[in-house]
């Protein structure tokens, strides 16, 4: 009984989790459209929900204080260029934020 219950505990969390890169692809297209001579390919990406974060905040004992927050999304990219240097302060971040979240601002 006691395995049974880690394992429904386990599946519970594990579900509040994504490593998929998808929320953060109009982000990623966005980038790419703005500075075509870059190629961006993931390496890592990560997606937390709300479940998650209350285990964590349970887990440290309030000490991470993150139970307030509705979800989290980090994506990582490797960036490749095609031999030239890419001037990245030609990037709006404001539209670039836009694409994944008009609510969101820079």
């Amino acid at each position: 009984m006691k395995k049974l219950l880690i394992l429904l505990g386990l599946v519970g969390l594990s579900s509040c989790m994504s490593f998929s890169d998808r929320s953060m692809r109009p982000v990623r297209d966005s980038i790419a459209r703005q500075l075509p001579e870059i190629r961006l390919e993931k390496e890592f990406a990560v997606s937390l929900g709300s479940g998650m974060l209350n285990f964590i905040d349970l887990a440290t004992l309030n000490q991470a204080d993150v139970s307030s927050l509705d979800h989290v999304q980090v994506a990582v990219y490797k960036v490749f260029g095609h031999g030239a240097a890419v001037d990245f302060n030609r990037l709006n971040f404001e539209a670039t934020l836009m694409a994944k979240d008009r609510r969101l601002t820079w």
